[in-house]
């Protein structure tokens, strides 16, 4: 009898331990999940920081697709090149064949670039419980009766919603060259009751101010 009882009494501590150490491997398992989110979740927002630090460093430009501007000695090179070896001359065929493609449409690289693409990224982060779009018509944004005909085909650069989708605010980046603010398309969205902003592309928000921006008094 005590042997069956010594028998039992290990067979039961067997089965705690291997209860314990389950235990211990989902626990462990969910500290590196958590971990690797977190890890994720920094190394986007750095990827931003990094994207609006070159942008103010004038490293982005405004017009190609947000691409790095080459150093002097990059741009340099192509005329070392040139004086060591003959210029090249394309063959009628490569003349052709660009001449077919100029003809027609191109899909664009990135659907946003230079400072819309900057808008939309530090609003995206600023605002995550509301949509941003851009691009977006008039016409769009309201229902019933028609435009002026000056308005039929104006647009604005994005237009932010909140979460149940109704527009907040409407958008236009402008340079330093920009007028005052088209009278009729402001008035247009002051009655729709959507807060028309003109923003320097030189002085673009930072994400933690868009919610400020937005629903300031």
């Amino acid at each position: 009898m005590k042997f069956a009882g010594v028998l039992i009494g290990l067979i039961v501590l067997a089965g705690v331990l291997i209860v314990w150490f389950r235990a211990y491997k989902s626990i462990k398992g969910d500290q590196a999940l958590l971990s690797s989110g977190k890890g994720a979740s920094k190394q986007k927002n750095n990827s931003l920081d990094e994207f609006i630090a070159s942008y103010k460093r004038g490293e982005v430009t405004l017009d190609n697709n947000a691409k790095v501007a080459p150093s002097p000695a990059a741009a340099g090179a192509p005329a070392a090149n040139s004086v060591l070896s003959p210029p090249i001359i394309p063959a009628a065929s490569t003349v052709i064949a660009a001449a077919a493609v100029d003809a027609g449409p191109v899909k664009c690289e990135s659907f946003l670039s230079g400072a819309t693409k900057l808008a939309y990224l530090t609003a995206k982060t600023g605002l995550r419980d509301h949509h941003i779009f851009a691009h977006v018509q008039l016409a769009a944004l309201s229902t019933g009766g028609s435009l002026a005909e000056t308005l039929s085909h104006a647009s604005v650069d994005l237009v932010i919603c909140n979460a149940a989708l109704a527009p907040v605010a409407a958008i236009d980046l402008i340079d330093g060259a920009s007028g005052p603010a088209p009278a009729a398309k402001s008035e247009h969205l002051r009655t729709l009751g959507i807060r028309y902003l003109r923003l320097s592309v030189k002085s673009l928000p930072k994400p933690d101010e868009w919610h400020t921006l937005l629903y300031k008094m």
